[in-house]
């Protein structure tokens, strides 16, 4: 059975806070990942692949097949 995560994205001076809830909308931790570019826009892969660490690193089982939604703090989901 495939996990879901829900992250919410919300921009935080240089940097992109996301807080990553599991499919029972229950806050499971933050992390940051840095903007790019000079309008320091939200890159969705390193997005992901910062979510899938924090994860692994707090031993969630198959997050590596985990299904991530990221959405922005005032948009709808992104691709």
């Amino acid at each position: 059975m495939t996990s879901t995560y829900r992250v919410r994205a919300s921009k935080w001076r240089a940097y992109w806070e996301l807080h990553i809830e599991d499919g029972h909308g229950v806050e499971v931790g933050v992390t940051q990942v840095e903007g790019v570019g000079v309008r320091l826009d939200l890159d969705l892969g390193a997005a992901e692949a910062m979510v899938r660490d924090f994860l692994t690193c707090d031993e969630v089982p198959a997050a590596d097949t985990a299904t991530i939604v990221i959405v922005t703090a005032d948009a709808a989901p992104l691709p």
